[in-house]
């Protein structure tokens, strides 16, 4: 729930997606004709994962609209010398309502 400074709350949820990274797994193909075989296949699996987000992002837009909400978050890890949680808002019924920001965590 988002708990805001007056004291009201209300209910949300949160979807994750994992990032990949395929710098981290190793390849067992060599030669020239293998490597370019390789970087299609990276290719066609970089589309289709592009895809699946858009399709997923697509989904959480049209259920936020569903259930009235003026916007959704989304949650990014950036690394510009530090890593800083970023929060986006992306409009869904509330077309003013776009921002990105520092996400500061209290200890």
């Amino acid at each position: 729930a988002s708990i805001w400074e007056d004291g009201s709350s209300e209910r949300g949820f949160i979807v994750a997606f994992p990032k990949q990274n395929k710098n981290m797994i190793p390849s067992s193909k060599s030669g020239s004709q293998e490597v370019l075989e390789e970087e299609e296949e990276d290719h066609d699996h970089d589309e289709k994962i592009r895809m699946q987000m858009k399709e997923a992002h697509d989904f959480i837009i049209q259920l936020a609209a569903k259930y009235n909400q003026g916007a959704v978050y989304r949650f990014e890890m950036e690394v510009h010398g530090q890593q800083r949680l970023m929060r986006e808002t992306i409009p869904v019924l509330d077309a003013g309502t776009d921002a990105c920001v520092e996400v500061e965590i209290d200890e």
